[in-house]
């Protein structure tokens, strides 16, 4: 019986995980209603899994970058596909955050949402 109810818990949290370690909302409808999401698929846990994962790497190179680190960009990977959202004030920041996206392993598309606004004061 612990066993049942130990694993009901892991399988009812697993989705909660993602969220408190920023890793995206890979499901039907985003948390913070991101555009461009796309409902009805569901994934795999596997594939929920893999795409967790990507978004978490294409972060900490979006993070770790002197370009385009301080910028706050977000990431959603539905099925390997990434999709990039924020604002940048350069144009040469939005080509490097999806040069940075497209080396990371298992991204096969980038969907560029960044917005440039030249006008932006980033300090």
């Amino acid at each position: 019986m612990r066993v049942v109810l130990a694993l009901v818990l892991a399988l009812a949290l697993s989705g909660c995980t993602g969220m408190l370690l920023g890793a995206g909302n890979n499901s039907s409808a985003p948390a913070s209603g991101s555009p461009g999401s796309k409902g009805g698929a569901t994934s795999s846990p596997a594939q929920l899994a893999s795409d967790n994962a990507i978004s978490a790497a294409v972060r900490n190179r979006l993070i770790g970058d002197g370009t385009v680190g301080r910028y706050d960009l977000r990431v959603q990977t539905t099925n390997r596909r990434v999709s990039l959202y924020g604002t940048v004030d350069n144009y040469a920041a939005r080509d490097q955050a999806v040069q940075l996206t497209r080396a990371v392993d298992g991204v096969t598309s980038v969907d560029n949402q960044i917005r440039v606004d030249t006008r932006r004061d980033t300090y």
